[in-house]
Parts: C-alpha cells; sequence; structure tokens
C-alpha cells in the first residue's frame, strides 16, 4: 500500500466484490481505503464502447473498470464485513469442501 500512498484521494473500483473480487475488496475496505463495486455488466458495457468489440485482455478490463468509476458516481460502496460474516463464509467453504 506504500506505493499509492502519493495519491491521497484515491478510490479503488474492484468488479465483482460479491464474487472473484470479494477478497481484495475485503482487504482493501478493512485497511480504510475507499471502495467501490463495479458491476461486470457495466465494465463489459465500457469495453464494447470503447473497442466496438468484445475483445477481453486484463490491461483493457482495468481500464474500463476505473472509467466505470470515473464517471459513475452510483456505484456501491463496500464496506468491512464483520467477524460473524467472514466465520460463516468459512464455515460455508468447510462444509462445501468436507461434503
Amino acid at each position: 500500500m506504500h506505493w499509492c500512498a502519493q495519491w491521497p484521494e484515491r478510490r479503488f473500483a474492484v468488479e465483482g466484490t460479491g464474487g472473484l473480487g470479494r477478497s481484495l475488496a475485503q482487504q482493501l475496505a478493512a485497511a480504510g481505503e475507499d471502495v467501490v463495486d463495479v458491476p461486470s455488466t457495466l465494465s463489459a458495457r465500457a469495453r464494447l464502447l470503447a473497442t466496438g468489440g468484445d475483445r477481453k485482455t486484463d490491461p483493457a478490463d482495468a481500464l474500463h473498470v476505473a472509467q466505470v468509476a470515473v464517471f459513475r458516481t452510483d456505484l456501491r460502496k463496500v464496506t468491512a464485513e464483520d467477524q460473524s460474516t467472514i466465520l460463516r463464509l468459512l464455515t460455508e467453504r468447510h462444509d462445501d469442501l468436507t461434503s
């Protein structure tokens, strides 16, 4: 996190904070960072409008997620989950692995 200290007014945009991006978003939120959830439909729409096609690459995806976060003010702010939610998720994951 030291590298981003040079931008005091920063906001992190994470795609899919309820799925694959959940862990990253929660770590950032727990560290006190400003984090917003960018729905995959919005980033896909931005990619389609920017390129006129659906070519998907990691650098392009990062750019389009950032663009959505800059121009949309209605994105959901991610808050750090409490300990009971974290324990419930761990328990569910354990149950999935053992069944």
